[in-house]
């Protein structure tokens, strides 16, 4: 598994965190569902991993996470979108690929 060093914070991210990092870079600030963040990445869920990797994008403050009221058996559902910062982690790691 092939890791990647941050342009900013202490954390290392895999290609695959960097790779759900892109989805929500791309919705340009909207708030993304696990389901909307599954389907960009061509999977009917997010794995537990995938969970994890985005606590760790959130950790590392390139991601927001909200958890929202929702008429469902938990009672509510996780919303993500990038901060600033994590719009200019993935930017300066595409290009630096």
């Amino acid at each position: 598994m092939r890791t990647v060093q941050p342009q900013h914070g202490s954390t290392d991210l895999t290609g695959h965190a960097y790779k759900l990092l892109e989805v929500l870079k791309d919705a340009e600030g909207k708030w993304l569902t696990r389901a909307e963040i599954a389907e960009a990445i061509h999977k009917r869920r997010l794995t537990p991993h995938d969970v994890d990797l985005l606590q760790r994008l959130s950790d590392a403050e390139l991601v927001e996470i909200d958890a929202r009221e929702f008429p469902g058996p938990i009672g509510y559902m996780f919303m993500y979108r990038t901060t600033d910062k994590g719009q200019t982690t993935v930017i300066k790691s595409w290009r630096d690929n």
